[in-house]
């Protein structure tokens, strides 16, 4: 029988890697799924036009591993809609996104496919829990949602509310293929980049949904560079815009809020590492900020001035808080 099959001949379980350029991780990455693969589960890098040693590597795995597949878009076609496109190519009954410098901890896989085969593969989305990790894999912080018990959601109140911003996080992602397909008119939204997010709570609106609190996954943090060009303030927007696209009459107003609210209360001090990293303020985006933080008193007194203190006058507070921090220690 082929490894990639269960005894019923279905794949019940894709493991999808969208990768670019990451050579560096993903050999740690797969060595941390291809110790756990078993039948009905199988592997799919879809490579972003790497311009690095990915396809050598990938190779390297396939040799040993039939599970493994291995696709390559002719040019980068962006992050997210090579999200789209693992889910397109997927074998799998369901999909599980990953990302190339995370790691699987040990019963991951077995865990999901259990949870996929009792409920009769039923569940549009299902969460894994996450570590999130640093540099040289040092933990940052251990279980963030606290949530020690599987939990079975019916609405998408209940997976935004509880899951918070933890269904952001890629590697935690499990969808059911045919229902991701489905949604044709939020597969045109790739440029957004939270377009996965808006799919899984699209998904938990019309289907059952499921949280895994054990084993985690262990979610890379050290290689995130948000803060290039002011990213993490287009990132910041972008949530807390599609937020407040979402219909009231399916995730509470209150909810919507404290999720905004989640986001505004560091938004100062990514202004200032934005600034820091060479970023200049286009006065298009102060009516962005204005529309989505309008009702935070802080926002008027301390977040849009700061929006206009000039870079210089960043960089010298920044040099002298240093000096002073040098001299201290």
């Amino acid at each position: 029988m082929d490894m990639t099959q269960d005894t019923t001949g279905e794949i019940l379980l894709t493991i999808a890697i969208p990768t670019y350029n990451g050579a560096g991780t993903l050999q740690e990455t797969l060595d941390s799924m291809v110790t756990q693969l078993q039948p009905g589960v199988d592997i799919l890098i879809s490579d972003n036009a790497s311009t690095d040693e990915t396809a050598d590597i990938v190779s390297k795995y396939q040799f040993k591993h039939s599970q493994i597949h291995y696709r390559r878009n002719p040019v980068n076609v962006g992050p997210m809609k090579n999200y789209d496109l693992c889910v397109e190519y997927a074998a799998g009954r369901y999909v599980w996104l990953f990302g190339d410098d995370d790691k699987m901890t040990n019963g991951c896989i077995q865990k999901v496919l259990e949870i996929i085969r009792k409920n009769h593969c039923r569940l549009g989305f299902i969460s894994i829990s996450a570590d999130i990790y640093g540099a040289n894999w040092i933990i940052k912080d251990k279980n963030p949602l606290g949530l020690t018990e599987d939990i079975r959601f019916d609405n998408v109140d209940s997976v935004f509310s509880v899951l918070k911003d933890h269904i952001g996080l890629t590697p935690t992602i499990i969808v059911l293929r045919d229902s991701w397909l489905r949604l044709l008119n939020i597969r045109k939204l790739t440029e957004d980049y939270w377009f996965h997010v808006r799919m899984v709570l699209a998904i938990a609106e019309k289907e059952e949904s499921y949280f895994v609190a054990a084993p985690p996954i262990m979610f890379n943090q050290a290689h995130v560079r948000w803060n290039r060009n002011g990213l993490f303030l287009r990132i910041v927007c972008e949530y807390c815009e599609m937020v407040m696209q979402l219909s009231d009459s399916k995730v509470n107003y209150k909810n919507k809020m404290e999720a905004i609210n989640r986001w505004h209360k560091g938004f100062w001090m990514h202004i200032l590492i934005a600034k820091l990293n060479g970023w200049a303020l286009e006065l298009s985006q102060v009516g962005r900020f204005i529309k989505i933080f309008k009702l935070f008193p802080r926002f008027w007194f301390f977040d849009l001035p700061l929006l206009f203190v000039p870079r210089w006058v960043v960089k010298i507070l920044y040099a002298v808080r240093r000096t002073q921090g040098a001299h201290e220690a």
